[in-house]
Formats: structure tokens, C-alpha cells, sequence
């Protein structure tokens, strides 16, 4: 389990530079690079629920596995495209979308995967096992290096990706039969009608119903200056592929050192304080940036 996770991760991390910086190699125009970053949070809105319905109704190896071949033949296309020179910004929307669509499958379902597999004494060791691994290669290694041999040949970080989910989904499939199992009872025949229970019941629970609003906003503010932040990266910074996939691992160091303080903050402050000290802090906003 470790090993396709990190596996998984790698590939993200790769791809959190090679798409921005394959959209920014095709177009100046900030809405235009944005759009790849579009392109990959989008289902998460089309698809979110729908994923996690699947996952509660089949083998979720299966679910696992094909998703992230799917995400890698994805990739591998996109790969072979810039391979050829043909790479347009349509294509890698495409494939952002396909790999974006798969993504919420993926992550959803490490997540309902792993009280599967581990003793409930040991999950909560497994879960920070599982963060630190996500915080490690997504966010700083895979950034770092993907920047590095992006300057090699565009297609390589892209190419690489595709063999780290391959992996990974061979990895997921040797999984033991009691990851796949599927829960029984508690579910209608019209798939609908699940969909429409889990929005009824995040509605009338005010708490989940305050964090899911307070994590949108805070999700959105994030995401529209990250979208341009390979233009200001490039453009008016003057950094280089390799400079870019740095300046997103140094975030990953800022986001450890900020888990290192969560527990004290918490233990000063309620939850809920805490949460809207952080959310209130996130950074200076893209106006402010020169």
C-alpha cells in the first residue's frame, strides 16, 4: 500500500510542474494557462460524489487500478504528443481532465482503502505514515524534480509520471482480497438517490456543513493565484524550469513546518480558532505580489 501511494504521489508531484510549465511554453495569456489548472480541479466538481459512490458500490482495487491506468495511457499520450512537437493547448486540457477525472477516484479511495487494511489500533500511525509520504514526494520531491528534468525535455517528467501510476496500479491490484471487499447493505438500487442522502445529510449538519464552506473558500482563493504562478514564476521572476519546481517544494517545506506546529496552535487555541487563524492568513494575495 505504501509503495503505490508513493507511487501515486510521485506522479502528482511531477505533474503540479509539468503542466503548468507545458502551458505557460504555449501561451502568455494567464486565462489560458489557467485553464490546464481548470481543467484538473474541475471534476472534482462533476465527478466528487459520483466517485465516491463507485467506490461504495465496487471492488475498489478494480476502481484503483484502472483509474490510475487510465491516468497513465493519459499521460503517455500527452507524452508522445510532445514527443511529435504536436502538443496544443486543447490536448493538454484533455489530458488534464482525463488525469483530474481519475484523481478524484484515486484519492478518494486511498483514503476508504486503508481502514481496510490496517488494525484499527494501527490507523492512526497508518494515516500520518500515508501524509507524510503524500507531503515528502507530492509535494516536495516530485515538484523539485519534475522542474529539474522538465529543462531536459519536456515530455520526460510527463513520460516518467506514466510509469510511476502503471506501477502503481500493478502495486494496487496484488492487493489482498479484503481491500476489494464491498460493503453490504445501506445503499438504494437508484444511485440517485444515494447522492441525494449524502447532500441531505451534509446540509443538516452545520458543523460539516461550515468546514466543507470554509475549505471551498480557502481552496479557491489558493487556486486562482497558483494557476498564474508559473507566469509570475517565469515571466517576472525570471526563473527557470528547475527554479519553478524549487519555488513549489519550498511551499511543501513551509506546509511541514506548519504541520509541526498544528498540535501546539491547537492545544492554545479551540479547533475552530485555529482553523480560522490559518484561514485568515494564507499569504500575501496575488495583487500584492510585484
Amino acid at each position: 500500500m505504501w509503495s503505490a501511494t508513493g507511487a501515486v504521489n510521485i506522479a502528482d508531484g511531477l505533474m503540479l510542474t509539468a503542466f503548468p510549465l507545458l502551458a505557460a511554453g504555449l501561451s502568455e495569456r494567464p486565462t489560458e494557462v489557467a485553464g490546464v489548472t481548470v481543467a484538473l480541479h474541475l471534476p472534482w466538481l462533476l465527478f466528487g460524489l459520483v466517485s465516491g459512490l463507485l467506490l461504495d458500490r465496487y471492488d475498489r482495487r478494480l476502481l484503483l487500478a484502472v483509474a490510475n491506468m487510465i491516468r497513465a495511457a493519459a499521460l503517455g499520450a500527452l507524452a508522445a504528443v510532445v514527443a511529435l512537437g504536436a502538443e496544443t493547448l486543447v490536448f493538454l486540457y484533455s489530458a488534464a481532465f482525463a488525469y483530474g477525472m481519475c484523481q478524484t477516484l484515486v484519492d478518494t479511495g486511498v483514503q476508504t482503502l486503508t481502514p481496510r487494511i490496517v488494525a484499527a489500533p494501527h490507523l492512526e500511525a497508518a494515516n500520518g505514515r500515508l501524509m507524510a509520504v503524500e507531503m515528502v514526494l507530492n509535494r516536495l520531491v516530485g515538484p523539485a524534480v519534475g522542474g529539474i528534468i522538465f529543462a531536459v525535455w519536456a515530455g520526460l517528467p510527463i513520460a516518467l509520471g506514466a510509469g510511476a501510476l502503471t506501477l502503481a496500479a500493478l502495486l494496487i491490484s496484488l492487493l489482498g482480497a479484503q481491500a476489494g471487499a464491498i460493503a453490504e447493505g445501506g445503499r438504494s438500487e437508484r444511485w440517485w438517490r444515494d447522492i441525494l442522502e449524502g447532500w441531505r445529510f451534509l446540509i443538516a449538519n452545520s458543523l460539516l456543513r461550515a468546514l466543507t464552506m470554509t475549505v471551498a473558500g480557502v481552496n479557491l482563493l489558493f487556486s486562482a493565484g497558483q494557476a498564474v504562478l508559473v507566469l509570475l514564476a517565469t515571466e517576472r521572476l525570471g526563473l527557470s524550469s528547475a527554479g519553478f519546481g524549487l519555488l513549489l517544494a519550498a511551499g511543501a517545506v513551509g506546509g511541514f513546518l506548519g504541520s509541526l506546529a498544528a498540535s501546539p496552535l491547537k492545544a492554545r487555541l479551540s479547533g475552530g480558532r485555529s482553523l480560522a487563524a490559518r484561514s485568515s492568513s494564507p499569504g500575501r494575495p496575488p495583487r500584492s505580489w510585484p
